[in-house]
């Protein structure tokens, strides 16, 4: 097969632009909370100081174990 370097070149340069150039994304964080607390009950506010910090579980648990699996597999091990 024949190597075509202007092909090669030009996908890089389209792709460079494509990230270079992402969409703008909305973040959904603290004012979101805030604003979504504001009108509840008391009770509701109390029920969503514990759910927060307790959906944070799960991703701490996967990111965790990325790293973990990641130590006990040796380079060269299959």
């Amino acid at each position: 097969m024949k190597a075509r370097p202007f092909a090669a070149l030009l996908a890089t340069l389209v792709l460079s632009i494509a990230f270079a150039a992402p969409q703008p994304a909305k973040a959904q964080g603290c004012p979101l909370c805030r604003d979504a607390t504001a009108g509840s009950t008391p009770q509701a506010r109390k029920a969503l100081r514990v759910a927060i910090p307790l959906l944070g579980i799960p991703a701490i648990t996967i990111f965790a174990g990325t790293f973990v699996v990641a130590r006990k597999v040796k380079p060269g091990r299959k």
